[in-house]
């Protein structure tokens, strides 16, 4: 059987505002409310995380550079060399094939074996998916990505990555959580220096490069910055029609 939709079939195991240490849903398993807020469920890194703050994904793929093991299309297990890896680090995440034979396609990963003794040598990648193209031991590479919802860190100043959700409570370290990313949501907001939001040039809210994991929204718009939030992607808009105030929580309809 292929992969899941990611959408919840029936109700959810973990309530909307529960922290749990073990899994009760999939990483990235989507949970709808009738008022249309969307939710994913997250896993938090090794630091605690606060309320009504961005947070993101930081990692390094795994890469084999030409696969030593040969697989026919149509096996759902795969062999990869690696080094490091605990069981199920890249559960949820994805195979990509980089180059060769089979470039350009993705996996959605069920799960991983660890690897042996010493921290190195091979591992056991179980897919959802069929592989599609036999796999080449004269030019396959792939790489290995984990959940871009596990492990999930405040959103760092130098705005690199986009945020996948945000808190509405604190969260413990390597603790289970649903994380919001549409609908109407509590975020923290950095006004960079001057109060904002009536105007529409004041209501559109990017990644703050001041404050970790806050909100940004520019009240005085420049060429300068007017180019950085074009090329910085929009995760929300303000709802209210008045000023906000520097590093307070509002209503923001999020859009990640």
């Amino acid at each position: 059987m292929g992969a899941a939709s990611g959408l919840m079939q029936g109700g959810p195991k973990q309530g909307l505002y529960e922290i749990s240490s073990t899994a009760k849903h999939r990483l990235g398993e989507r949970l709808v409310l009738s008022d249309g807020r969307e939710f994913v469920y997250c896993k938090a890194g090794s630091s605690n995380l606060s309320a009504a703050l961005f947070h993101t994904y930081i990692t390094s793929p795994t890469h084999e550079d030409t696969v030593t093991v040969a697989h026919t299309a149509g096996t759902t297990e795969v062999t990869i060399t690696a080094s490091g890896v605990s069981a199920n680090d890249f559960a949820e995440g994805y195979l990509v094939v980089t180059d060769g034979t089979g470039k350009g396609e993705i996996y959605k990963i069920r799960s991983n074996t660890a690897t042996g003794g010493g921290g190195s040598g091979k591992i056991k990648v179980v897919l959802y998916d069929p592989l599609i193209t036999a796999w080449d031991t004269s030019d396959t590479d792939v790489d290995l990505y984990p959940s871009p919802y596990n492990g999930l860190v405040v959103n760092p100043t130098d705005a690199q990555q986009r945020p996948v959700c945000v808190t509405i409570r604190p969260v413990t370290a390597n603790y289970y959580f649903w994380g919001q990313v549409r609908g109407w949501a509590p975020v923290e907001i950095d006004t960079a220096g001057a109060s904002a939001g009536q105007e529409l040039d004041e209501k559109l809210v990017i990644a703050s490069t001041n404050h970790a994991g806050k909100g940004m929204i520019l009240g005085s718009p420049t060429a300068s910055n007017g180019d950085y939030a074009n090329i910085h992607p929009v995760l929300g808009v303000i709802v209210k029609e008045a000023d906000v105030a520097d590093n307070t929580v509002t209503l923001v309809d999020l859009m990640l």
